[in-house]
């Protein structure tokens, strides 16, 4: 008896080690999210949907349909019917239109699912990506004037992220000694109990790829794609400013001279542009107790758990 449980313990030691073996070979590509599970580049697969139920169709429809007009900011429109907006393309805004089209017309075979997850792959943003898409609406478009102005629009748009007030208290005091020539005094440059670099940069740019200018006949609008992604050195400087003022702050930015605009993001936006450059993001956020549910802009109550879509219960067991 005991030689056999000696074997025994021996044979599913080294299957053990074969499998850690073969997940560590396998997981080379992937990274973990802080929730338990591993993800790779961000490419949806069949697996990552649950089963059809067409009863559960209308309550599918209306998550997506919710969720697209919280992902939707208004940046500006003046008298002049000069109008500009973007939708805020994340994972699972597209994660959850492919689910409410497999539950309206109960589609059960794979390969038909991964027939619709092929067709929106070019607008599915990767994890580390936030894809705006930037809808510009003028009553003359066809001068010269705008036409320069939206072809230039990408270079002028961008997602920042810091702290607002740090940067404004230090703009005030380089511009208190513009006027008096003298320098900073030591001790204003502070912002509560921090003190202030007057060398750092307090709100950061992330510049995007852009599109070309898609014209619409039907909303008689332009449509410019831009793709933002951040990699792990810019994700530790978020990560830096939750640990640090316990919050950080995002905006949409358009800096150009003559249309300046900038938005702030909050409650689900901000909650889905985070957890979408990176789950640890949001996570951090919600540990440090900023995150709370907010009804304005946005159209849906309660906090924002993405991390549930992903959770083994709601995945399909006989997906592959």
């Amino acid at each position: 008896m005991g030689l056999r449980t000696v074997l025994l313990t021996a044979v599913a030691l080294l299957v053990f080690a074969g499998a850690a073996l073969a997940q560590q070979e396998s997981g080379q590509a992937t990274k973990s999210t802080g929730y338990g599970l591993e993800m790779g580049d961000g490419s949806l697969t069949p697996a990552d949907f649950r089963a059809a139920d067409p009863s559960r169709a209308r309550d599918s429809f209306r998550r997506f349909y919710t969720k697209f007009f919280d992902l939707r900011l208004k940046l500006k429109k003046d008298r002049a019917n000069y109008q500009v907006w973007v939708n805020i393309i994340t994972r699972d805004s597209i994660k959850r239109r492919i689910q409410w089209e497999i539950d309206e017309y109960n589609i059960t075979d794979p390969d038909q699912i991964q027939q619709i997850i092929d067709y929106y792959e070019p607008v599915t943003p990767k994890w580390g990506e936030v894809v705006l898409n930037v809808n510009v609406m003028a009553p003359r478009m066809n001068t010269r004037v705008f036409q320069d102005f939206l072809d230039d629009l990408a270079n002028h748009v961008y997602l920042a992220y810091g702290h607002w007030g740090e940067q404004q208290k230090l703009n005030q005091l380089w511009n208190r000694t513009e006027i008096d020539y003298e320098p900073i005094p030591q001790e204003k440059l502070r912002w509560g109990k921090y003190a202030l670099d007057p060398a750092a940069t307090y709100v950061r740019g992330i510049t995007p790829e852009a599109g070309e200018p898609v014209w619409s006949l039907t909303t008689k609008t332009y449509s410019i794609t831009l793709k933002f992604k951040v990699d792990q050195q810019t994700i530790d400087d978020m990560l830096s400013f939750i640990q640090r003022d316990r919050d950080v702050k995002l905006w949409i930015v358009i800096s150009d001279p003559f249309y300046y605009v900038r938005r702030e993001l909050k409650g689900w936006q901000k909650a889905s542009v985070l957890y979408q450059l990176s789950p640890a993001l949001l996570s951090g956020w919600k540990q440090v107790g900023q995150y709370l549910p907010s009804k304005q802009p946005v159209t849906s109550t309660g906090k924002y758990k993405p991390e549930r879509d992903y959770e083994s219960k709601h995945r399909n067991p006989l997906m592959p």
